[in-house]
Parts: structure tokens; sequence; C-alpha cells
């Protein structure tokens, strides 16, 4: 008997049909999605309990979006504040960027050093 590994069976339904490849291709968008934002909780020392009250959602919905549920654009900006995060859209994937510097640098109040006044310019 010979038998298809996975990948070879996977490989062969992708090309006889479009629907399959197409389908194949949501779910690892779903999958990598899901596996980046339990990844970015964890290295932030948060629970799923401790993220879905900082982003205002209920654990067993945050526990579908870990499971691969892409959630709306309003929700991923909450969980992307929750997380000290920047959410990057595009048609293939969603996922998250960290912005730990950027965030302080953008808390620093406004100083001389950091506004410069233009100099009024005499009209001819």
């Amino acid at each position: 008997m010979n038998l298809k590994s996975h990948r070879q069976f996977v490989q062969e339904q992708i090309e006889k049909s479009p629907e399959f490849a197409q389908e194949y291709d949501q779910s690892q968008n779903e999958t990598r999605f899901a596996v980046a934002l339990a990844m970015l909780r964890e290295e932030r020392g948060l629970t799923q309990q401790q993220l879905a009250e900082s982003s205002g959602l209920s654990q067993p919905m945050l526990a579908r979006y870990e499971n691969g549920q892409i959630p709306t654009v309003p929700t991923l900006q909450r969980l992307a504040a929750a997380l000290s995060a920047r959410v990057l859209v595009s048609p293939d994937t969603v996922s998250f960027e960290t912005v730990e510097s950027t965030r302080v640098r953008s808390r620093r109040p406004a100083t001389s050093k950091t506004i410069r006044k233009r100099k009024p310019t005499a009209l001819a």
C-alpha cells in the first residue's frame, strides 16, 4: 500500500481544485493570525483573561480569536492598543507589529527641542 504524506495530499488537492486552494490559504492565514496573537499576549506576560479585560472583550471571545477567528477592524484596534502593538492588514494577512519604542516617543511632552517654530519671513 502506497500512503501519501499529508503534504502530498494537500498539494494534489490544491492542484485539482481552486476552491480547495482558496479555502486552504484562508485557513493558513487564520492560523498565522491566531498564533501571532497568542504569542504576543504571552510575550506581554498576559493571560487571556487579563488581555480580554484590558481590551474590553470577553475571555471566550479572545479564545476564539486565538483559535483562528479573525476579529473586526475595531476589535483588532482594541487588541493592538491593549498589547502596545500596531495592526497590519493586507489582502493576505492580519498581523501585529510591536511598537514599544514608538509609543515611548509619542508620549513625551512637547518641548522646545521637539517642536521648532519657523521664523517669520519678510515679505518683499
